[in-house]
């Protein structure tokens, strides 16, 4: 039977759960999770994690991993770039849980920017009569 009691429900920056992942792999090794792989599925936070790495936006300033195997947590390095979570030593057990923890406030108003940024700023105008014609600003 697998125990994951010490599972926090937040993180230290008060951060809720998000989720939690069974993981299997092999004991006595070090774990490379994809990242990419935990959010299979999920379009806004894969695109909210594209986003901010394309402004130069750590994604750590919204999410936030925990590893726990044999009811510890493990000590973990997350890779962005590689988009790669890496347990630092090898784990004891084959079992683990990936918890994820998110800043939802965050999280939300970034999504609703980019949305308000995908909004094309300028429009052509059919009109000729308009007096915005060829173009005009549709941000008002």
């Amino acid at each position: 039977m697998i125990n994951f009691a010490n599972v926090p429900t937040l993180n230290e920056r008060g951060w809720e759960q998000f989720f939690t992942l069974d993981y299997e792999d092999k004991k006595d090794k070090v774990l490379e999770i994809s990242i990419s792989d935990i959010f299979d599925g999920d379009p806004y936070i894969n695109k909210l994690i594209k986003y901010c790495k394309s402004k130069f936006i750590s994604p750590s300033v919204f999410i936030d991993f925990k590893i726990v195997n044999n009811n510890k947590i493990v000590d973990i390095d997350v890779n962005w770039t590689d988009m790669v979570i890496n347990t630092i030593k090898p784990v004891d057990f084959e079992y683990s849980e990936i918890v994820v923890y998110t800043d939802k406030a965050y999280m939300n108003s970034q999504l609703l920017a980019m949305e308000q940024d995908t909004g094309y700023r300028v429009v052509y105008n059919k009109d000729p009569e308009s007096e915005n014609y060829p173009i005009h600003d549709n941000r008002n």
